[in-house]
């Protein structure tokens, strides 16, 4: 019991932590996509290749937001996650 107690409370902060470098990842890709956007010179396939990055940093933080909102598992997320806007 006690070394189940001292893993989650190991695991904390190496999860918010983790998440909060998933936010700044997030952020990241939404300037990539405003640049491309306002150059509007970028092939199909980086068009592709952007249009993957988009769903997949939106599904992380749809994930991330779950989680976060979940009375059981929200102290494993930052609160900021819920503050993230998804790609459009």
């Amino acid at each position: 019991m006690i070394g189940g107690l001292i893993i989650s409370l190991f695991a904390l902060p190496l999860q918010r932590n983790f998440v909060l470098a998933e936010i700044q990842q997030h952020e990241a890709i939404r300037h990539t996509v405003n640049i491309s956007r306002e150059i509007d010179e970028i092939t199909e396939w980086e068009r592709i290749r952007l249009t993957e990055d988009i769903i997949e940093t939106n599904k992380n933080m749809a994930k991330f937001k779950y989680y976060a909102g979940h009375p059981w598992f929200s102290l494993y997320y930052p609160k900021e996650v819920l503050d993230v806007n998804y790609i459009k």
